[in-house]
């Protein structure tokens, strides 16, 4: 009988064999890597399958090139983000105003989720802050 660990998403094997192929462990930390991870992933579609062989021998050419496509559009996308996010925090860093920024990020971020949602992640920092003090 199969199990429920057998099932993956094809394209984590697709987005990690090309992060490991542009060698940015070589210049990036972990966070920032497992970060791209995530957010390549979230922008391309889920394609669930028990075993990758099937792919190999079920999917044209065409397709394959496709989501090759996608996947490269989608971590270079990821990158253009993460590489701006970290520019804009080294940038206010230098000025003391982490916060600031680190707010505008997730204001520009979450803002499409609806305003509750950027309310209450705002409320919660807020309250972080106020513990760390």
């Amino acid at each position: 009988m199969a199990t429920i660990e057998e099932v993956h998403n094809y394209y984590e094997k697709l987005v990690r064999d090309y992060i490991n192929a542009l060698e940015l462990a070589q210049t990036r930390d972990t966070d920032y890597l497992t970060d791209l991870f995530c957010m390549t992933l979230n922008r391309l579609p889920a394609l669930y399958v028990r075993y990758d062989v099937d792919m190999l021998y079920f999917t044209s050419d065409e397709k394959r090139q496709e989501m090759d496509d996608m996947v490269i559009r989608a971590v270079t996308d990821s990158i253009a983000w993460l590489d701006e996010a970290d520019h804009k925090r080294d940038e206010y860093d230098k000025k003391g105003e982490e916060v600031a920024v680190v707010r505008k990020i997730q204001r520009e971020t979450y803002e499409p989720l609806g305003q509750q949602t950027v309310a209450n992640l705002l409320a919660s920092e807020e309250a972080l802050a106020i513990q760390d003090e």
